[in-house]
């Protein structure tokens, strides 16, 4: 959910963090919000959001995020996102 999302960007203990899973939270876009501001995760390569309830405003910020830059894989699919922009 997008308040224990509040809790994950306090914990600066996966700076090492290579794969994040978060499928099936619940996190919203108030949890991607929270999500992006984490930056101790510039060295994620996959991140997977599978089934999160996640809006077109949550999919944004994502491609805001300017320090994603090692980001090869996005799993975004079964969210609320339209399938056009």
């Amino acid at each position: 959910t997008d308040k224990g999302m509040t809790y994950f960007k306090k914990c600066i203990y996966l700076k090492q963090l290579k794969t994040l899973n978060l499928s099936n939270n619940c996190i919203g876009d108030k949890g991607m919000e929270l999500l992006i501001a984490c930056n101790f995760l510039k060295d994620l390569y996959s991140l997977y959001l599978y089934d999160n309830n996640i809006s077109d405003l949550g999919i944004d910020f994502i491609g805001k995020c300017t320090y994603f830059k090692n980001l090869t894989l996005l799993g975004i699919s079964n969210n609320k996102a339209s399938k056009e922009k």
